[in-house]
């Protein structure tokens, strides 16, 4: 079992030239905000309503990068990115229809 920790930053360096904790962190990668903008590489992943929820509910997914952002990290990213670019960014997760 990880920890998955979603770090949003400007990196000026070459990622080997990154000096890692190899006791935190097992993978550092990145995406361009242009991948993380394009539609064709958004997903959603839905969830059915279980304890505590009348209703099922849908995630947001991204793709194109070295692996599928999905879960925590992926509505953190959808928060982020939604705050960068506010109306200019779109994703249909919100579109998406209850799952019962």
């Amino acid at each position: 079992f990880g920890l998955v920790t979603p770090v949003v930053a400007i990196v000026r360096q070459e990622l080997d030239e990154l000096i890692l904790n190899r006791g935190e962190v097992k993978e550092v990668f990145t995406v361009r905000l242009s991948r993380l903008c394009d539609t064709q590489l958004h997903g959603y992943t839905q969830f059915r309503g279980g304890s505590g929820f009348e209703h099922g509910f849908s995630l947001p997914v991204y793709c194109g990068g070295p692996h599928i952002i999905w879960g925590l990290t992926a509505v953190m990213t959808y928060q982020v990115m939604s705050a960068l670019l506010g109306d200019q960014y779109s994703h249909d997760i919100d579109k998406q229809c209850d799952v019962r």
